[in-house]
């Protein structure tokens, strides 16, 4: 049930709150994937992590799904589309899933970052969860 938060949709905000228990199941799960794209660390991995991502993606509802591989890289370019209204502009959502190796925390860099993939999951659960639309009387 929704909080009653003022200026916010209570429809949309129960739908949200209803979604957020597999978002964060799939969040674990992602972020549990070792997905080093650096070198010395072994590819499997990133593929993990590429399958799920389009596993998510389909899960979604995206039906066009594509992969761009570029020389010299490991894990494929991962490209979801979904048509937007006649009318309405193109947005682009940006960001990976394949994370640096841990750093040395003696001269203060970070351990391996896990922060990108919150934001594949944020992207891709922003897809399924459309504003109602209201009929004019």
């Amino acid at each position: 049930m929704s909080t009653g938060r003022p200026g916010h949709d209570p429809e949309l905000v129960d739908r949200v709150e209803a979604l957020l228990p597999t978002l964060v199941d799939d969040l674990k799960r992602l972020v549990a994937i070792p997905s080093v794209a650096t070198d010395g660390f072994p590819a499997e991995p990133l593929f993990e992590a590429h399958d799920f991502v389009v596993e998510l993606l389909r899960d979604a509802g995206v039906e066009s799904i594509e992969q761009l591989r570029i020389e010299g890289k490991t894990a494929p370019v991962v490209i979801g589309r979904i048509p937007a209204p006649d009318g309405a502009p193109t947005v682009l959502l940006y960001t990976h899933y394949d994370v640096v190796p841990a750093g040395d925390l003696e001269l203060g860099t970070p351990r391996r970052s896990r922060q990108p993939r919150s934001t594949v999951r944020c992207t891709v659960a922003a897809q399924p969860i459309p504003r109602p639309t209201s009929s004019a009387s």
